[in-house]
């Protein structure tokens, strides 16, 4: 069952492209296995951090990027 990601507005994508390259790529790549399994996948790719929120965190050589999202409808991440 593949999932369906958006994004809660334009900022948080701007937001998320302003990263290093190296940390987009690892965000990009960690979307996907999201987009493929659902936001359950687990640690370290997703930490639960209660009432239907999560924490993605990207690590690279640049440092760490953090990103949050929960879901509330079917098949589809906000």
């Amino acid at each position: 069952m593949k999932w369906a990601i958006t994004y809660y507005n334009q900022k948080v994508m701007e937001a998320i492209e302003e990263w290093p390259v190296l940390m987009r790529a690892k965000y990009i790549r960690t979307i996907e296995l999201i987009e493929l399994h659902g936001p359950q996948i687990g640690y370290p790719i997703t930490k639960p951090l209660g009432d239907g929120l999560f924490e993605i965190r990207v690590n690279s050589k640049e440092g760490i990027g953090r990103a949050f999202f929960c879901y509330a409808l079917k098949n589809e991440i906000n």
